[in-house]
């Protein structure tokens, strides 16, 4: 009985051998013709990496998405078109005031540009414009008269704010000037010329009535760079 066992043993390692030579001189049959064959071990560390390179796939999306949820917002935020906020008559209070634009400026240490003669003037008026829900100034307002009999309306306000009465400069100034290396938007005409450029974080708008010329609104921002 011992002796059969023995014989079926031999038996079965010569078959054992066999297939694995067989096995052999296929893969390397397989291989000189461009193709391959795997044994289960090795089909089952493929799978493997293959199931490790989806998750670290999968993760690194899930990652980026979960990044992008928290900068987009962020990024949001800290955009200045984002932040703009548009005020109507039911947000602010005009109040009439004595003031002229530099003498607010100086009061209040805010770089804003102004003229330094408004105060000579035959006739100078100022507003402010006050946020209802904080008590802020949001606009300054200066109509002056100067010495050429020229009436000048100028409102400033930060660039991160806009006024309903102000809006329609954007459509009304279509020309583009540039006056001591600052893009002036205006609108020429002998009666009525308009003007809007920003500066330091301020922006500035301009209406002229009865100038001499067309250009005369150019010359006054081209004075009131050079002042400043």
């Amino acid at each position: 009985m011992s002796n059969n066992q023995d014989i079926n043993k031999i038996i079965e390692e010569q078959d054992l051998e066999s297939k694995h030579e067989s096995l052999l001189k296929l893969q390397e049959r397989l291989s000189n013709e461009g193709l391959d064959i795997t044994e289960p071990n090795d089909v089952a560390i493929k799978k493997k990496n293959i199931w490790n390179q989806r998750n670290i796939i999968v993760f690194s999306f899930v990652f980026i998405l979960l990044i992008s949820g928290i900068l987009i917002p962020l990024l949001l935020r800290t955009n200045p078109k984002e932040q703009i906020r548009y005020c109507t008559i039911e947000d602010y209070t005009i109040v009439d005031t004595d003031s002229t634009i530099q003498q607010y400026a100086i009061q209040t240490n805010k770089n804003i540009l102004f003229f330094d003669w408004t105060d000579k003037a035959d006739f100078c008026f100022g507003q402010q414009y006050i946020l209802n829900s904080t008590n802020e100034t949001i606009c300054v307002s200066e109509e002056t008269i100067d010495f050429e009999g020229v009436t000048i309306n100028i409102n400033i306000t930060d660039n991160k704010t806009e006024l309903d009465f102000l809006e329609n400069y954007t459509n009304i100034c279509q020309l583009k000037e540039t006056v001591n290396s600052v893009v002036v938007m205006w609108s020429k005409g002998m009666s009525v010329s308009y003007a809007k450029f920003e500066h330091n974080g301020y922006i500035y708008y301009f209406k002229v009535s009865d100038a001499p010329t067309e250009n005369y609104i150019l010359e006054l921002i081209n004075e009131l760079l050079k002042v400043n």
